[in-house]
């Protein structure tokens, strides 16, 4: 009962945000339309996209017969290969400069591989934002080998996002079946923020991968194929991608969530409990070696700016929940006490709660679930193309990529809302973990500061959702024909058909 309860809230909760990005997405094509000078492009850019869908709906049949002739590692192979190339082509081409935070921890790591660790101490950037620290080191070791490692570090971004190409298929492959996971790999190689932002120097680069992978562990586990290690495997995966980007802890509570849910409080706690052992030996571990080291003066998981400023700025209604000045120089005029931060953010943020008008606080959130999750490339070719070589030649088509990545991310949509329409959403009983996961980054990024690519660290959850619609039809498919092929009923039925 609890369970089927708690299904159908996933489902509709769901669905509701999914509508908020179709209305953004709309308005937002619209948007960039009305800002062209020459709008006929723009039009003309989603007719060719119509057309590329008609095209696939048209001959998908043909397409899939062909591909079936395909040895499906052979297959895997072109794909992964494909993923690289696209990657590594957009590396060659767009000269992106590290910008904003980025270019902070790229060019501090040149200091932290000397051993300057003055970023890390006091109330220095990287003591008040602890998350970051770790990718700076990592970027220090590449100033080890050059003084300019830039081209070295985007190379490894290219890498590490074919990698979670090949973790994506592996990950569907587990949950679904051979093909699917073909699907997924496919659409997550072309997937345009997974290209365009290999070319910034941004943390989830490393992390992306590394999360696919604690989550691919963890349903091989949990569907009794693996042993139990593989529990601590997804858990020690997890550690190492939160330590580059911490949104660890969502991954964690969807974890504990669904053993407990789905496979019952005994099995539940015990897979929960190999699942935190694998994840906080390494990050404690690594915290501590870097204490000792007098390279941090407190663990990762404890910046000396607390975590509820992030909070203080999602309350923003004037500035739409991002940073700003107002809110950010509050730690500055406290001198950096942590109690005094908190407690006045926390009388700020509920003064906010309190005094603003219910239905423009409901439209704050609402908008900035809207914005969130509804923009595309999660601004990917803005972070990537600012401040390059040639900016004038970017910043003039950014209405035309913006509509062509838009209608990507809006068919992707369609396919994911086709799937949760309907009314046996439930028969993939591993789905609801991943809808458990999604729920927690909504939640998580309706209550913090609000920026697009925040939502790039967990945006290849929509190429797992899109690929059920297929398989479940394909389930149904298999079912009519066992029936009727029972009941020696032939009416012509092909037995290609499954």
């Amino acid at each position: 009962m609890l369970k089927n309860f708690f299904n159908i809230f996933l489902r509709y909760a769901i669905m509701f945000v999914l509508i908020l990005c179709f209305a953004f997405s709309f308005i937002y094509i619209l948007f960039n339309i009305y800002s062209m000078k020459h709008k006929v492009i723009g039009i003309f850019i989603i007719l060719i996209c119509l057309g590329i869908i008609y095209f696939y709906k048209k001959y998908k049949n043909n397409i899939k017969y062909k591909l079936k002739n395909i040895n499906n590692k052979k297959l895997l192979l072109y794909i992964v290969i494909t993923a690289f190339i696209l990657r590594f082509l957009w590396i060659i081409i767009v000269p992106t400069k590290p910008i904003s935070d980025f270019k902070v921890m790229y060019e501090y790591a040149k200091e932290a591989a000397q051993g300057n660790y003055y970023g890390f101490h006091d109330y220095a950037y990287f003591a008040r934002f602890t998350h970051d620290i770790i990718t700076v080191l990592y970027f220090s070791l590449f100033y080890k080998m050059m003084d300019n490692p830039l081209f070295i570090v985007k190379f490894c971004n290219v890498i590490c996002q074919t990698a979670a190409v090949y973790a994506m298929y592996l990950t569907v492959r587990e949950i679904l079946n051979e093909e699917r996971a073909l699907i997924s790999a496919f659409i997550l190689a072309f997937f345009p923020p997974f290209i365009m932002y290999t070319s910034q120097t941004m943390s989830e680069n490393m992390a992306v991968p590394l999360y696919i992978f604690s989550v691919y562990f963890f349903i091989a586990a949990i569907k009794g194929r693996k042993n139990n290690a593989y529990f601590i495997l997804s858990g020690a995966f997890l550690s190492f991608a939160n330590m580059f980007r911490m949104v660890g802890a969502v991954f964690v509570i969807a974890y504990i969530m669904y053993n407990i849910i789905y496979i019952g409080l005994k099995g539940g706690i015990k897979n929960s409990i190999l699942l935190i052992i694998g994840f906080a030996i390494p990050f404690y571990l690594v915290s501590q070696s870097l204490l000792n080291a007098n390279i941090t003066e407190t663990h990762l998981w404890n910046p000396k700016e607390p975590s509820i400023t992030s909070i203080l700025k999602g309350t923003n209604i004037e500035h739409h929940g991002m940073y700003n000045e107002e809110d950010a120089n509050i730690p500055i005029k406290l001198n950096h006490d942590p109690q005094k931060i908190k407690e006045v953010s926390k009388e700020i943020i509920i003064k906010r709660l309190t005094t603003t008008p219910k239905p423009k606080l409901i439209f704050h959130y609402i908008k900035k679930i809207a914005m969130q999750w509804g923009m595309g490339d999660f601004r990917a070719f803005v972070w990537t193309t600012d401040e390059v070589f040639g900016k004038n030649i970017f910043k003039n088509i950014i209405h035309e990529v913006s509509i062509f990545t838009q209608i990507i991310y809006i068919t992707i949509l369609i396919r994911i809302f086709s799937a949760l329409k309907n009314n046996d959403y439930m028969e993939i009983k591993e789905m609801n973990f991943f809808y458990i996961l999604f729920g927690g980054f909504v939640l998580l990024f309706l209550i913090t500061e609000f920026q697009e690519r925040y939502a790039f660290i967990i945006s290849w959850i929509f190429v797992i959702f899109t690929t059920r619609t297929s398989n479940l039809n394909r389930r149904k498919h298999a079912s009519i024909y066992k029936v009727l092929n029972g009941r020696n009923i032939k009416h012509g039925y092909n037995n290609n058909i499954l």
